[in-house]
Parts: C-alpha cells; sequence; structure tokens
C-alpha cells in the first residue's frame, strides 16, 4: 500500500504533457481575401516583406540626337543652267566648302550661225567658276529650303570664227560674274531650283541675262 502511495506523484507527472517538449505545429495559413460586397474587384496582395516603401524608378532614358544646325546634309550640287555665267547653256558643279558658302565649276559649249553671213559659224566655249552665298534664307539658324543666293566670279571664255569651213579666227579673255538669285534646296538634299540676274562684265561689255539653273543635290 505505501509503495503504491508513493509511486502515485511519478506516474501523475509521467501522464502530464510537457509543453517544452511537444512539437509545435504550424500557424494556420492567412484566409483568402473576400470580394466586396458590392461586386468589385479583390484588393491586391499586401506587398512582400522587406519591400514596404520601396519606389521602382524608372530608367533614365537618353535625349533624341539634334541635328547639327551647322551642318549641311547634301554638299554636292548638280545642275543645268541656261543664259548665265555659262553664257547659253552650261552642265555645273558646285560644292559646298561650309554650310552657306560653295565653289562652282562649269563648262559650256555653243555654236551657231551668224543669220547675216551663212557661210559663218561661231563657237563658244565658256568655263564658269563662281563662289556662292547662301546663308539668307527663310528659317532661323540658316537651315530653310529657301535661299537668297549672291554669287560672284569669273568665266573663261574662247570663241573661234569659221568662214567657209577654210578660214578660222579665235580668241579669248574673261569676264567677271555678278549675281543676286532666289534659290531653292533644301539642306539635306533634294531638287534645286535657282532663277535671277546676273551681270557680266568685260572689256567693253556689259550684259545683264536673267539665268534659270535646274538640279539636284545629295
Amino acid at each position: 500500500m505505501l509503495s503504491t502511495l508513493a509511486l502515485a506523484p511519478a506516474l501523475a507527472a509521467a501522464q502530464t504533457p510537457n509543453p517544452f517538449t511537444q512539437p509545435q505545429e504550424d500557424p494556420p495559413p492567412p484566409p483568402p481575401p473576400q470580394a466586396p460586397s458590392g461586386g468589385g474587384q479583390l484588393a491586391p496582395p499586401p506587398p512582400p516583406p522587406g519591400s514596404a516603401g520601396t519606389t521602382h524608378v524608372a530608367p533614365i532614358q537618353p535625349p533624341p540626337p539634334v541635328a547639327n544646325r551647322d551642318a549641311r546634309g547634301a554638299r554636292n550640287v548638280v545642275f543645268v543652267e541656261g543664259l548665265g555665267a555659262g553664257l547659253f547653256w552650261s552642265l555645273n558643279y558646285e560644292r559646298f566648302l561650309t554650310k552657306d558658302l560653295a565653289l562652282r565649276f562649269g563648262f559650256g559649249v555653243t555654236r551657231f550661225t551668224d543669220p547675216d553671213f551663212e557661210d559663218t559659224q561661231y563657237t563658244f566655249l565658256a568655263i564658269p567658276v563662281l563662289l556662292s552665298f547662301t546663308g539668307v534664307d527663310n528659317a532661323s539658324g540658316g537651315n530653310g529650303a529657301h535661299h537668297l543666293n549672291l554669287s560672284a566670279g569669273f568665266v573663261a571664255v574662247y570663241v573661234s570664227e569659221t568662214v567657209d569651213d577654210t578660214f578660222t579666227a579665235d580668241g579669248s579673255g574673261g569676264l567677271g560674274v555678278l549675281e543676286a538669285s532666289y534659290r531653292y534646296q533644301p539642306r539635306d538634299g533634294g531638287f534645286m531650283f535657282r532663277s535671277g540676274p546676273q551681270l557680266l562684265i568685260g572689256a567693253g561689255i556689259v550684259q545683264v541675262w536673267w539665268s534659270l539653273a535646274l538640279g539636284g543635290a545629295f
């Protein structure tokens, strides 16, 4: 009897669960978000731990390239001119040395018969060389397509005279050239049109022609 009473506390202690030795169960998952009673959309889930207050900054994009307003896209011009520095007609090449300053070379040959003496023929060879300024236009910064064309230079002229296909006389000389004309030419190339008065001055010669030029820039 005494031995049974002595073992009773030990048996009671063995049957009492120890909170420190029992395995811990995981907490239940949070309930899913409930749709509002009004039929609206579900609320967005909360941000993950550690992301609260984080601001997402979009990457900075570089600005688009800006065209160089001091450059000319098309520096070469080929055109045909009538009644100008190349006399009756000429084929010309022009090169822009800077944005507004161009150097021109040309070549023209004309042959005709004297109306009073049908047995007399004349041949003109003209080589114009001019410097042109186109900085005055319809846009700020000199980027417009409509220009005031100011040119100055000279034209070398060679003339030969043939009578009855047997007698030939020739000579050469030069004429100064001044021009103030309207010029259409986009900065980046394309169609070129120019028209205006040209003054040719030489020894005993003062001639004003209204020239016309058509061509293209590239």
